[in-house]
């Protein structure tokens, strides 16, 4: 990853209001100053079990929003994060008794915080004994039993809070060690996808394999992000802006239908399981706006302030949180979008 300038978040400035033309719709809850690069801003976007409160990753800070206010936790203000010389944040997952977990990256050589609602903790050995050769944390889910899943450049490992168990293509039949998108349905099923395109499920006792190439997959198509709709149904989307839904063994490519096509950067539900998708402008054929809804063959597009949405969740309330840059000299914003507009949270 090309070294981030230093001042790519030298301050951070907060902008809460309505977005002319439409009509209360929209809430922008964070804007960075202008950035001069096309990268994404945002490491990650993150619902907390509570459905009221979205956390966001930067280089600099972990962000948290709530209904009463946004909060910016970073080296210089928090003291954890300080002592440690912390950066590159990214929130990764929240346990069953609703602590945050992050991935950040430390001169002393903690990959991973924990935040439980009032105080921030780095992982060491006496909170979690992670394996030595853990140096850096990708992706983390836990399961309805609180046993944790993770990623590293070993291949995925799980710790149910006694022992750790490394998978790898050693040792089971994941084909490649190298992690790309991880999670966890309702059923406890543990979904991978690899480097070189394949998707792994795995129940706890039996592997099954998807190969790039097969079973609907196209070649080259790196899993970004892992998502289930409302009935549990897997769906992910991949670096070259490709979805697919997995359903009779099978994973069945989802057409947009806007224009020169879509680019899909991340997907999401609402209560009535509509299609939501996070649309990249930026990238590949795209024309499309930088929101989509997709509830059958019916397509109904959003335009957004900024050309790129990376990240893309719904919360209860059915507000959707976008987290978004734009081409060079554009902003990176958080920003709430509700159709009849944003509902108090």
């Amino acid at each position: 990853m090309k070294k981030m300038c230093s001042w790519f978040i030298i301050a951070l400035a907060i902008s809460v209001m309505s977005f002319p033309g439409f009509a209360g719709d929209m809430e922008i809850l964070f804007d960075s100053p202008a950035l001069n690069t096309d990268r994404p801003l945002f490491s990650s976007l993150k619902m907390a079990s509570d459905g009221k409160t979205a956390w966001a990753g930067t280089q600099k800070a972990i962000l948290r929003f709530t209904a009463l206010a946004r909060e910016e936790f970073t080296r210089e203000t928090t003291a954890a994060f300080s002592e440690a010389s912390c950066y590159n944040f990214k929130p990764l997952a929240f346990d069953t008794r609703g602590t945050l977990w992050v991935g950040l990256t430390c001169r002393k050589g903690a990959p991973l915080a924990t935040y439980d609602g009032s105080e921030w903790k780095i992982v060491n050995r006496d909170i979690l004994p992670l394996p030595e050769y853990v140096k850096q944390v990708e992706h983390m889910a836990f399961d309805k039993n609180n046993v944790m899943w993770l990623t590293t450049y070993d291949g995925l490992l799980r710790y149910d809070g006694k022992e750790w168990k490394l998978f790898s293509p050693e040792n089971s039949l994941i084909p490649h060690r190298q992690i790309s998108a991880m999670n966890i349905d309702k059923s406890g099923i543990v979904w991978i996808g690899t480097a070189k395109g394949d998707i792994v499920r795995y129940d706890g006792a039996r592997w099954e394999v998807f190969k790039a190439g097969t079973a609907g997959l196209q070649m080259g198509g790196t899993a970004k992000s892992i998502k289930f709709d409302r009935n549990g149904i897997m769906y992910f989307v991949n670096y070259t802006g490709a979805a697919y839904r997995y359903a009779g063994g099978k994973f069945h490519l989802i057409g947009c239908g806007y224009g020169n096509g879509c680019y899909f950067e991340d997907v999401a539900f609402d209560t009535q399981n509509v299609l939501w998708i996070a649309n990249n402008f930026n990238h590949g054929t795209s024309r499309a706006p930088g929101l989509l809804r997709q509830d059958g063959k019916k397509l109904t597009s959003f335009n957004l302030p900024n050309n790129a949405s990376w990240w893309l969740e719904i919360d209860p309330a059915g507000n959707k949180w976008i987290a978004s840059s734009g081409k060079f000299n554009a902003r990176g914003s958080i920003i709430l979008f509700r159709e009849g507009g944003v509902k108090a949270r």
